[in-house]
């Protein structure tokens, strides 16, 4: 584990044991501290790790998964989660909330996953054009 990601967890730690407006703060200064990290370093987080981050993005308003449990996949590219409102406002969601509407942890009963996959493979051509 880099020394980034260290300094992380003792701050995501230090966030769980302070006041509200500390806890702001550090946990602020944590993902400013991911965030600088590479994805790949992200990716090797523990799930305790990654929930404690889920759950301070959650309280920053910053991630709102489409699935149940959340998505680990916009925790360790993105540092937030806008996949609710991505399918409320018909743009694509990630990969593994994909995957889970097909498994049927999603959210939203009413959706379907021919559009799901629709909505995604269409913004994937746009996006390989130059």
């Amino acid at each position: 584990m880099g020394l980034r990601t260290s300094v992380a967890l003792l701050a995501l730690l230090a966030m769980a044991s302070c006041g509200k407006e500390r806890r702001s703060h550090t946990g602020a200064a944590a993902a400013d501290s991911l965030r600088s990290d590479s994805v790949k370093t992200r990716v090797t987080l523990s799930v305790a790790e990654r929930e404690r981050l889920r759950e301070w993005l959650m309280r920053e308003g910053r991630y709102d998964c489409c699935t149940k449990p959340g998505c680990t996949e916009c925790i360790t590219s993105r540092d937030s989660c806008g996949c609710s409102l991505a399918i409320k406002q018909k743009d694509p969601i990630c990969g593994e909330c994909l995957d889970g509407y097909k498994e049927g942890r999603g959210k939203f009963k009413l959706v379907s996953i021919v559009e799901l996959e629709q909505i995604r493979n269409k913004a994937t051509a746009s996006n390989k054009q130059p």
